[in-house]
């Protein structure tokens, strides 16, 4: 069979058929010895602490860090306090110095690769004025419009990221400082609550889970002024920011609510009793119908685990799908090793189900070398009802496979017998599982038509459902990089494959 077109999609009949038996591996909880989150606090002078004679322990942010440290411990937590006094959904529009300077945060956390990063937002204040702030007084629907903007760019840019939109807490009726709010502005920002509500009923219905809704705090405020700073203004004494005991009682609010988002995009660390490691990040929707094993590449000598394995399975989990990334042994000469954890951890799946999202199909996908433990067990066991593919290494034939990878496995010198046992373009059969392969065919590292198109012409052969993505440049290793040309293309391909009923 030739292959001809860069982007090849075939669909045909296939079957599969489970079974779940096996061993149950021991949930453990394990100690917090690394950053858990980094937040990122966007807002105007509240946030900022004003008024505050000590703000950088005093500040609602600050009060936050030391709540959140007591839950998951010391020097789990880090934050940034990028607020700015006065600013307003259209000061922190993408493209300004205060939108910068947020990413200038958040990109600084990004080398704590395991930790989740929060942007937690709390504007509106400074929106509602009658006159006298940048954009006030703005509408309602300028402010969901500004507001969505911001998001939108910032889970462009941090696609993992959780955002929190907080809501505005209530000031008095005779605030006017060097702008004026007084009554109508007032009214104007409670209205803002239900705008903050709508946005983020907005994301839902979109299936983006990762941005969440504040508690509503205005009557707790409303009703005790003693909270607040008195400040003289050109209308009598007014109240507007936080004192010392206000910060904290806010501060304390919004740790609740981070800690909920924390904990819940965090995965569950389950110790399978071959040694293997697997994480699982239960569905974000609370239900799945699906649920996958994802194996990272790195050759059968290391584990490519941040972006072949955790973002991807946050990634994945945030589409409904419980997401299970096995950290599998390497081989180191015994070659069953990967395979043997990897039967451990679809069993694991299949039997904890209704503890992760009551799902009946369980897939498995893998990059890389990955791809080739995936194969085999889409392959040579029944376990699987799906296969996802990423630049797989599929046959172990010297000269057609990756080297490192089939040295590390088999050996330098494996007989023919292993040789064809482990090259998998030569076990599939009409039971074998549908796939969706994945490849560029600039690859050098993993040749694409020995390996990943040699399999899909296998899986065609044998009248399993396929789709194979075949693109024109990439190269190898690009699975969740932000850099590669096709990542929209093929990200949208699988979110589609994980819903095929």
């Amino acid at each position: 069979m030739t292959i001809k077109s860069l982007i090849v999609a075939v669909s045909l009949m296939a079957s599969a058929i489970v079974s779940a038996a096996g061993k149950k591996p021991v949930v453990v909880e394990k100690p917090a010895t690394e950053r858990v989150a980094n937040i990122v606090f966007i807002g105007n002078s509240i946030t900022a602490g004003a008024t505050l004679q000590d703000r950088a322990n005093q500040a609602p942010p600050a009060v936050v860090k030391q709540e959140l440290s007591k839950t998951f411990g010391e020097g789990t937590i880090e934050i940034a306090n990028v607020a700015v006094s006065g600013s307003t959904t259209t000061d922190w529009q993408p493209g300004g110095k205060m939108f910068s300077s947020a990413v200038k945060a958040a990109d600084a956390f990004l080398a704590d690769k395991g930790a989740t990063l929060v942007f937690s937002i709390s504007l509106g204040t400074n929106d509602s004025a009658v006159r006298g702030v940048n954009g006030s007084a703005l509408s309602n629907e300028d402010f969901r419009k500004n507001l969505t903007v911001i998001v939108d760019s910032l889970l462009s840019r941090y696609p993992l990221a959780e955002v929190l939109l907080n809501t505005p807490i209530w000031y008095s009726q005779n605030v006017y400082n060097s702008a004026e709010y007084l009554v109508e502005g007032q009214r104007r920002l409670k209205s803002y609550i239900g705008d903050i509500s709508e946005v983020v009923s907005n994301y839902r219905k979109n299936r983006v889970t990762r941005v969440h809704l504040g508690e509503d705090h205005w009557d707790y405020f409303d009703a005790d002024a003693s909270l607040f700073t008195p400040e003289r203004g050109k209308a009598g004494a007014f109240y507007l920011h936080p004192n010392k005991n206000g910060a904290a009682k806010l501060g304390s609010f919004w740790a609740s609510e981070l800690a909920s988002i924390i904990k819940g995009a965090r995965p569950v660390h389950v110790n399978l009793k071959s040694g293997a490691e697997l994480l699982v990040y239960p569905s974000e929707t609370g239900k799945a119908e699906k649920a996958i094993v994802i194996c990272p590449g790195g050759g059968y000598t290391y584990l490519a685990k941040d972006k072949e394995g955790m973002e991807l399975g946050k990634w994945i989990s945030a589409r409904g799908v419980t997401a299970c990334v096995l950290f599998y042994r390497l081989p180191k000469g015994d070659k069953e090793v990967p395979k043997t954890d990897a039967i451990e951890a679809m069993e694991y799946v299949r039997a904890h189900s209704q503890e992760y999202g009551g799902y009946t199909k369980v897939g498995i996908m893998g990059s890389s070398a990955g791809g080739h433990l995936a194969s085999t067990i889409a392959t040579h066991t029944e376990l699987a009802d799906f296969q996802v593919l990423l630049y797989p290494v599929i046959t172990m034939k010297d000269g057609l496979t990756h080297a490192g990878s089939r040295s590390n496995l088999l050996g330098e010198n494996p007989s023919a017998e292993t040789e064809n046992e482990f090259s998998n373009e030569m076990h599939v059969t009409k039971k074998t599982p549908r796939a969706l392969i994945v490849l560029s065919m600039n690859d050098k590292v993993v040749l694409p038509r020995p390996n990943g198109i040699a399999y899909a012409a296998a899986l065609l052969d044998n009248e399993v459902e396929t789709t194979l993505l075949c693109y024109p440049s990439g190269g190898h290793g690009w699975c969740f990089r932000e850099t590669f040309e096709f990542k929209d293309e093929w990200r949208q391909t699988l979110d589609k494959f994980l819903k095929k009923k």
